[in-house]
Parts: C-alpha cells; structure tokens; sequence
C-alpha cells in the first residue's frame, strides 16, 4: 500500500519524488533516482512464506507470483531447487526484483 508520494524540485537529476509504502507489514522508503539509476537484481525483496506460522503460506506464495510475474520477467522458475523445496525469482513490471521462497515447515 502506498502511504505518501513526495516530489522534490531541483535535484541533480531533476524533479524527483519519493515514495513511502507498506509491504507485508513493513514500512519502506523509495527514492527515484531519475535517469542517473536502473533498477536491477542486485537489490532484492527476499519474502518468506512459512508453512509452520500460517496454513496457507504455499497458496500465498502462488498468488504473489503470480501477481507480481504478470508483465515481468522470471530469472529463476517457481520450482524445487538443491538448496530449498520451492524458491522462484522475478523482476515485476517496473523492474522491482523479488525473490519468493516456501520455508521449511519443520521449524
């Protein structure tokens, strides 16, 4: 959800504007930077879902993906991996680069 949307004037690259949005509960800060930046995978949502705390974590990872994979682009498929059970990596739309993993339900 976002919270507030700020433009400020005169910057280096120009009019810029900062955004304050909740995410799963958490509260983030954007900064465009105009043309000087690209978003790209090196910074990444990491979002856990897990099985042991809510019964409906898999359908929850799911419906993000899906969500987010709409108009996007998967660097790494939905899948089982060696290292984990069910992990997938997408960029969505606007280039935002989101890593979705099912943890273990063991504890």
């Amino acid at each position: 959800m976002i919270k507030n949307i700020t433009t400020l004037h005169n910057t280096p690259p120009g009019d810029t504007d900062t955004v304050t949005f909740e995410l799963f509960g958490y509260e983030f800060m954007a900064i465009s930077p105009g043309n000087l930046f690209k978003l790209n995978p090196s910074i990444s949502f990491f979002i856990n879902f897990v099985p042991l705390h809510d019964k409906d974590a898999r359908a929850r990872l799911v419906s993000l993906w899906n969500k987010l994979s709409e108009g996007g682009t998967v660097l790494m498929p939905r899948d089982k991996y060696p290292f984990i059970e069910r992990y997938g990596w997408l960029e969505d739309k606007y280039g935002v680069s989101c890593q979705l993993i099912l943890a273990d339900s063991t504890g």
